[in-house]
């Protein structure tokens, strides 16, 4: 019986990336001549640009939504030259994340809107998403210096905010300062004021 054996050179199965689509290659221990793009079984997307012969087919996959996507080819589904209806192929598994991640920014010590005489502000930044790319220079701030930046967790860092004087103060983070694992750029922050 004949096997398939499904690849990619965008991702390897088991990755997640925000990729809008992956290349995909159906490779055939033995040639066929009647594999084609409806033997493929899809899981939250769709199978376009098919095209190939012999023993080797390639095909672009596209997302249709966030989350797990699989590519597989079930048992019977094309026959070699002497009639063997093939095996069934590996499953080809990626998640797909293309949505950006968000910043919100709180503190332990005032509420935003706030007046008060305090010395130093505790700041709270926290993303819906883990990100390892965070850091202090990513922050955008007025009237104030930074102190003690840390990352908690891969989702909640920490700061100690020092103003320079009397009168209002603001931290924000900007759109596209940081990337959370599949590689999405952020969207902009609240204003912390």
């Amino acid at each position: 019986a004949p096997t398939m054996t499904i690849t990619s050179t965008t991702v390897s199965s088991g990755d997640t990336s925000n990729d809008a689509s992956i290349a995909l290659t159906f490779t055939s221990s033995e040639s066929t001549t009647n594999f084609e793009v409806g033997d493929i079984t899809a899981a939250n997307g769709a199978i376009s640009n098919f095209a190939g012969t012999g023993a080797t087919y390639t095909a672009t996959f596209i997302p249709t939504t966030d989350g797990p996507t699989s590519v597989s080819v079930a048992a019977s589904a094309f026959t070699d030259a002497a009639g063997n209806d093939n095996t069934v192929s590996n499953t080809f598994a990626w998640t797909y994340d293309g949505t950006a991640p968000t910043m919100t920014i709180t503190s332990t010590t005032v509420s935003s809107g706030d007046t008060s005489n305090d010395g130093t502000v505790a700041y709270v930044f926290t993303s819906n998403s883990p990100t390892t790319d965070f850091d202090e220079t990513d922050i955008t701030e007025t009237g104030g210096t930074w102190s003690a930046f840390t990352g908690v967790t891969t989702v909640k860092y920490t700061a100690t905010f020092t103003p320079d004087g009397q009168g209002p103060t603001s931290v924000s983070v900007a759109a596209d300062a940081f990337t959370d694992a599949a590689g999405n750029d952020n969207t902009v922050s609240n204003t912390f004021a």
